[in-house]
């Protein structure tokens, strides 16, 4: 792509990102709270998720047509009849942004390292969303607060490299998720997402032209791993999305 290309995509992006976020984040801030006097903290709590869903989505269309998003759906399974562990590999910061591609009715929360949470706005309502700080608990607080939010029916997103990889090798997987999968047996749906190395480079906010695409695989259950540790299971889905990618990369 031409280098007017890209400055047309930062442009329009970037204004596009400032508006939708001045205008949407106070609206849905607005209802959620409104309808929040009518009904249970818990439903309150699904509503908000709901809403950075929502957020997430428009977020993520807003580079088109010099960005494109395609979401394959490989489950084989509801995804919105959680709860599930969502396995994410990890190549860029707008990551977290793509975890929207789950369905709406998917009520989810991240996990997450601490510097999101410092992010102005932003940062704010992951924590009123009940996001999971992974670097300020301790493990037996993680496993309390993760099986807490499977019990009840919210599904948790793991980036389990831990930081971004920035290119197109694989970091290695941590066990804090895999562990919790043994632990509480929910789940694990894995998901490959490739293209947006660049979207944007690592240590720069420039987004670049290109393809993403988000392909969810089917679930990995309890019942084929019962007696094995977090190692082997960690490997075996690390290995599932990397067989992904070399077939993703490939075609994007």
């Amino acid at each position: 792509m031409s280098l007017i290309s890209t400055v047309y995509l930062n442009v329009t992006f970037y204004s596009a990102f400032l508006l939708f976020s001045a205008v949407a984040i106070p609206f849905m801030t607005a209802v959620v709270v409104v309808l929040s006097l009518f009904v249970p903290k818990r439903t309150t709590l699904r509503n908000f998720r709901a809403a950075i869903v929502i957020y997430g989505k428009v977020i993520t269309r807003l580079g088109y047509p010099l960005i494109r998003l395609k979401t394959e759906d490989r489950s084989g399974i509801d995804m919105t009849k959680g709860p599930f562990i969502f396995i994410m590999n990890h190549r860029s910061s707008s990551d977290p942004f793509l975890v929207s591609t789950l369905p709406l009715g998917a009520e989810m929360v991240q996990v997450v390292n601490t510097w999101p949470f410092k992010l102005p706005v932003l940062g704010f309502f992951a924590r009123l969303a009940d996001y999971i700080d992974i670097n300020s608990i301790s493990f037996d607080e993680f496993m309390e607060q993760g099986s807490r939010l499977l019990s009840q029916g919210v599904s948790i997103v793991f980036f389990p490299e831990g930081t971004r990889s920035g290119g197109l090798e694989m970091g290695q997987f941590r066990s804090a998720a895999f562990k919790l999968f043994l632990e509480t047996r929910a789940p694990i749906i894995p998901a490959a997402i490739s293209g947006n190395e660049d979207i944007p480079h690592k240590g720069s906010l420039r987004l670049n032209p290109g393809r993403v695409r988000v392909r969810y695989l089917p679930p990995v259950r309890w019942e084929d791993h019962e007696g094995s540790n977090a190692y082997k299971v960690k490997t075996a889905v690390r290995n599932m999305i990397g067989s992904q990618l070399v077939e993703m990369d490939g075609q994007t």
